[in-house]
């Protein structure tokens, strides 16, 4: 159990490093098919321009940043503890638009369950870390 305590936030920030920069370089390279298969819809097509930033650009970054903090010394604590804030973010704002909104769809309720798994892992692995390093 003491190796699993050890290795599972590494393995947590790989596995979803690896899915972010995949998930970013997808948004970026056909924008218009991926998008639309959530949804998403725009009126004007620059608006696909905004969107190749955030989810391409942005999820390709923070995918860096998540494989880059299991190799970089000190960097396990702050990016398992921005994997965590990034989630919760992502719930909070999808859950405001599935319950106050009433915006959903299958695939977007789907999305939601991976975040809700994903935060909860993520909670998990930084309690890993911290208690670890010492700092709980």
């Amino acid at each position: 159990m003491n190796q699993f305590i050890k290795v599972f936030p590494a393995i947590l920030l790989a596995f979803n490093g690896v899915v972010y920069v995949a998930i970013g370089i997808i948004f970026s390279l056909d924008a218009e098919r991926w998008f639309g298969n959530v949804g998403v819809t725009l009126a004007d097509p620059v608006g696909f321009t905004e969107l190749r930033a955030v989810y391409g650009g942005l999820m390709l970054a923070m995918g860096i940043f998540f494989l880059l903090s299991i190799r970089v010394r000190n960097w396990l604590v702050p990016g398992t503890a921005f994997l965590l804030i990034s989630y919760f973010g992502l719930v909070l704002a999808r859950s405001q638009g599935i319950f106050l909104l009433g915006q959903s769809t299958p695939v977007i309720m789907q999305i939601y369950l991976i975040e809700w798994v994903c935060l909860i892992l993520s909670a998990i692995a930084l309690r890993m870390v911290l208690r670890t390093a010492n700092q709980i």
